[in-house]
């Protein structure tokens, strides 16, 4: 008896980690908070190239606000969208390849390479 209920807890553990979890409804489809991650990226980049270059020109806010309001998400929403794959951190390691990957694809067709 004891034996059952120590296999049956083995057994709970090992489907509650292995089972797929999706994300909720307040949290953003996977393909479009890694669109969302890609823009913040790019907006990322042109900042850092901006400031390298001594330019004043926009704050990065404003850009990520830009981002927010390009897909029609709040603040709010990504900051629960990114808490949830901080929580989940397999589906968080899949986001970051993916994200990784788009990059790569958008540095490869613009030209740019890596030194």
């Amino acid at each position: 008896m004891r034996f059952a209920g120590v296999f049956f807890l083995f057994l709970t553990i090992l489907l509650a980690c292995s089972s797929k979890q999706e994300p909720p409804p307040d949290v953003l489809p996977r393909e479009k908070l890694l669109a969302v991650m890609v823009d913040f990226q790019m907006v990322e980049a042109a900042v850092q190239s901006a400031k390298s270059q001594g330019e004043a020109g926009q704050t990065a806010r404003y850009y990520y606000d830009m981002v927010l309001e390009k897909h029609q998400i709040s603040r709010e929403q990504f900051r629960r969208s990114i808490q949830w794959y901080q929580d989940h951190m397999a589906a968080m390691d899949s986001l970051y390849s993916d994200l990784i990957d788009s990059l790569s694809g958008l540095q490869s067709r613009a030209g740019f390479r890596e030194d």
